[in-house]
């Protein structure tokens, strides 16, 4: 009974903190409430569910309805951008996400950032994540993965959705800036890891 007490607090404390990391970058009042709205049912499904080892419980997503892509680049770090030149090659990815990406604030579940599948090319984490019934993450979520979580200063961090031979990822660039670059779906990189998640809600 203890341990779930003492889980049930860290939830609590984990979701203030990510709502002040999202004030702190800016995030309008606004989409906060929608989210603090959702506070309860997040950390019930969160308590119900077995999150794995080192892994966050949950994480909210803000889709580009709210911000659009660029909007929520710059809320990366100390502002991060999409160079121009890879507008046209993302926007099929985007495309493929837009079902997912409507107008709406939700949670992704049991999430890993990525440690997982460092040297392993993204085509390669999706058989990964096919054997352990890992669900990738869209360009969407990894953007909001960044803009909660400091994981690029570790490694950089890619989408697993519109896997063809190419893909998203978000990258430091050679200024230490955040920014979504195209890369090929095959190339290995011990600095690169594929997210993923358990569940979304």
């Amino acid at each position: 009974m203890a341990n779930k007490a003492q889980q049930e607090t860290s939830y609590w404390e984990l979701f203030n903190n990510q709502i002040t990391r999202l004030r702190d970058r800016g995030i309008q009042e606004e989409i906060i409430e929608i989210l603090l709205f959702q506070k309860s049912s997040v950390i019930k499904k969160a308590r119900e569910m077995v999150i794995g080892k080192g892994n966050i419980p949950f994480l909210p997503i803000i889709t580009p309805f709210y911000l659009g892509y660029y909007g929520l680049m710059s809320k990366v770090g100390n502002g991060g951008y999409i160079p121009f030149p890879s507008i046209a090659e993302e926007t099929k990815y985007y495309t493929t996400e837009a079902s997912l990406n409507g107008p709406r604030l939700y949670y992704i579940y049991d999430v890993e950032t990525g440690e997982e599948t460092l040297d392993k090319s993204p085509k390669e984490a999706q058989k990964i994540f096919n054997d352990n019934e890992w669900i990738p993450l869209t360009t969407v979520e990894v953007i909001n993965l960044c803009i909660i979580v400091d994981v690029l200063p570790r490694h950089s961090v890619c989408a697993g959705s519109g896997l063809g031979l190419s893909t998203i990822a978000v990258c430091l660039d050679d200024s230490r800036t955040p920014s979504l670059q195209v890369l090929n779906s095959e190339r290995k990189d011990h600095y690169l890891g594929s997210p993923s998640c358990g569940s979304r809600g």
